[in-house]
């Protein structure tokens, strides 16, 4: 009975540390001490499977009234932890090869490469040499026969803690680190904005002045002075014009500051941007994505020539999802850390490339990124669920 109630213990922990739920809630105590009323009422039953269904049911009624984001990213958790729990027990009970040490041991593996997984740190390096060390342990306890199992059910559960400690601490400066990357990205592109509106701004307050002067000009019959002010004036304004208008004010914010940057860098720009005042994204993670794939666009093109650069957007709701669809210039050829965003000479915008996948993965999107002979393209799909 120990060691089925401590198989209980690891399945809610992973329900807790993999679903993101919110801890010490009067919810999760009712949950918790439900799930321990069916265990311990099965237990005193012939068929204590009905048990293991009976929290697997429980579970994904709890996680379905917490909230629909909880239930709609967890819900298939319980199933894996649930069924690998159902199947240790069923396997304990018919007295088959597996061990009560056995059945610990594994159920820990199970809980490590989920709970990496879930927060996208699992890596075929890490995953074999955890299960290296737990099939040591295995092996330990089915052919060496240790005189003390607990004592190999100790050392599983201090290696998983360790692993658990290693993966929080990870998870803890990954995201102190976007959250000052994010940070600083929103007030660089609260300059941005601020100075294109104080140009503007400019602009309206010499209006008048402007209109003296083309006044006074042509009262002396000056029409070709008048038309080379125009032509000036005409020019200057290009300058504060803004390159897209979509319909969402935000979307324009972050493309036309980032735009306003690119054009100062001779890079050739095509952009076509479609969207809803009203877009299901939130300004946040919208800015995330646009400003930290304009900035990596708008560096690249730094790195080739002059007339070679280009940055190309396209920017749409398509078919009930949000489309975005940037290109640029690009070197021939990247290494394999550039290739894959984890280049330490790429600096921020490394974490800034992982930081648009967290955001796409947050909304359930599709993000692709493509090198080919000079252009490099990221594509972006997020569903309006």
């Amino acid at each position: 009975m120990i060691v089925h109630f401590t198989l209980l213990l690891l399945y809610l922990y992973g329900i807790f540390a993999g679903g993101r739920l919110v801890k010490g809630t009067a919810k999760n105590v009712v949950f918790i001490l439900v799930n321990m009323t069916f265990f311990f009422l099965s237990q005193l039953t012939p068929w204590p499977i009905w048990g293991t269904l009976a929290i697997l049911f429980v579970t994904e009624v709890f996680l379905y009234y917490y909230s629909e984001t909880v239930f709609g990213e967890n819900w298939l958790s319980p199933f894996i932890y649930g069924g690998w729990l159902l199947l240790m027990n069923l396997t304990l009970q018919s007295g088959g090869w597996l061990t009560e040490t056995v059945a610990v041991i594994l159920m820990l593996e199970l809980l490590f490469l989920g709970l990496s997984y879930n927060r996208n740190y699992l890596r075929v390096w890490n995953a074999g040499a955890v299960t290296l060390v737990y099939a040591l342990l295995i092996y330990a306890d089915l052919r060496i026969l240790v005189t003390s199992p607990f004592v190999l059910i100790a050392i599983a559960t201090l290696v998983f803690a360790l692993l658990e400690t290693t993966l929080r601490g990870y998870e803890k400066g990954f995201l102190h680190t976007t959250k000052e990357l994010r940070e600083q990205m929103l007030s660089q592109q609260y300059h941005e904005i601020q100075a294109i509106y104080l140009n503007m701004r400019g602009w309206r307050h010499d209006y008048h002045n402007h209109i003296q002067v083309l006044k006074a000009t042509l009262d002396q019959n000056q029409v070709e002075t008048a038309r080379g002010y125009l032509d000036g004036i005409e020019d200057a304004l290009r300058k504060v014009d803004t390159y897209v208008k979509s319909g969402n004010v935000m979307a324009d914010a972050i493309i036309n500051s980032k735009l306003t940057l690119a054009e100062q860098k001779h890079i050739q720009i095509t952009c076509d941007a479609f969207l809803p005042d009203d877009l299901f994204i939130s300004d946040v993670d919208l800015c995330t994505i646009l400003g930290n794939l304009l900035d990596n666009a708008i560096e690249s093109c730094d790195k080739v020539a002059k007339s070679e650069r280009f940055v190309r957007i396209y920017l749409a709701m398509q078919k009930e999802q949000l489309y975005l669809s940037i290109q640029n210039a690009a070197l021939e050829e990247m290494d394999f850390e550039q290739k894959h965003f984890i280049s330490t000479k790429r600096g921020n915008h490394g974490l800034g490339i992982k930081r648009v996948a967290a955001v796409v993965n947050k909304w359930n999107g599709y993000i692709s990124l493509n090198q080919e002979p000079g252009v490099f393209a990221t594509e972006i799909m997020i569903p309006n669920k």
